[in-house]
């Protein structure tokens, strides 16, 4: 079983307001929330789509250039897209970025009390190699309209792996679905839902996943639905319905020694280390926000 522990050290996220230590040429994005982001090594930069303000949700795409601070000034860049845009909507965790093909894809939704089940995937995300595009396409099958759910990406099979979320009539849900061909670049995406075995974790929202493509495995933390928040953490091996038949194994359930139970959080993960590391989330059905970080390790399980 992993173990949680860990410290923290809180970012000054006064330079992205005063620019004490950065510099920027234009204004930054609107302030957001529960808004999709996807970071591309090579060029340095973080694209920002969509989120939600006090007033309202966005659709507007955004470029965060040397984004770690190093090779020169941190600025903003608004994209502006053809094609589409898809329509205002907060994300969270609906949506990846895939460096390789330089495309950020995301599936559903949240705005005003709608659900959606629209698929749309940006080329040219980074604002880098063309003219950035948005392509929306019909996968054949699918989980219909699903928000608050966690998605992963295969950058070896090129796929989407979804799970849990609400769907139009705020259930909240377990099951897990596949999106082949996901960034559009070698066939038209089309999904397939998985059966595993083992488990299931229980039904959820606003819960955490990082996915291990050399084992092959998504791990997933924490969550909510309509009872209680959730502190339990999963694997699911052969995550992308190849290799062997799907199977939830529980790895860690919420005690004293583990994060308090949580949902709205985020987690990214470190395969050199085998290591997932979360930060944040609401831990109480008041709202009330946690600014710490945990780290799970054996987190694919192994």
């Amino acid at each position: 079983m992993g173990m949680f522990g860990g410290s923290f050290r809180r970012l000054p996220f006064r330079e992205y307001r005063t620019g004490l230590r950065f510099t920027r040429s234009a204004l930054p994005p609107t302030a957001r929330a529960d808004h999709l982001a996807g970071y591309d090594p090579a060029s340095n930069r973080m694209v920002v789509f969509a989120g939600g303000t006090g007033n309202g949700c966005l659709n507007d795409t955004w470029v965060l250039t040397n984004a770690n601070g190093t090779g020169g000034a941190v600025a903003w860049v608004q994209l502006n897209p053809v094609g589409g845009p898809p329509s205002p909507r907060v994300l969270e965790q609906g949506g990846a970025y895939d460096p390789v093909s330089n495309t950020l894809m995301f599936y559903g939704g949240f705005c005003d009390e709608s659900i959606f089940a629209d698929f749309w995937v940006l080329s040219h995300a980074n604002g880098l190699g063309g003219t950035p595009t948005w392509t929306q396409f019909a996968p054949s099958g699918g989980p219909g309209p699903r928000a608050f759910q966690t998605m992963v990406y295969d950058p070896t099979s090129n796929e989407l792996i979804l799970f849990s979320g609400l769907n139009q009539n705020g259930t909240a849900l377990n099951d897990v679905w596949v999106l082949t061909n996901a960034n559009g670049t070698a066939g038209t995406p089309a999904w397939n839902q998985l059966s595993p075995v083992g488990g299931p974790p229980t039904a959820r929202g606003f819960s955490s996943a990082t996915y291990d493509p050399v084992s092959n495995r998504m791990t997933i933390f924490g969550g909510g639905n309509s009872s209680s928040e959730l502190g339990d953490a999963w694997v699911l091996t052969n995550a992308n319905g190849s290799g062997g038949t799907p199977a939830w194994t529980q790895i860690a359930q919420s005690s004293v020694d583990y994060p308090a139970p949580r949902d709205a959080h985020t987690a990214v993960y470190d395969g050199s280390r085998n290591v997932m590391i979360v930060f944040g989330g609401e831990v109480t059905f008041a709202g009330i926000g946690t600014n710490d970080v945990f780290f799970l390790s054996n987190a694919n399980g192994q």
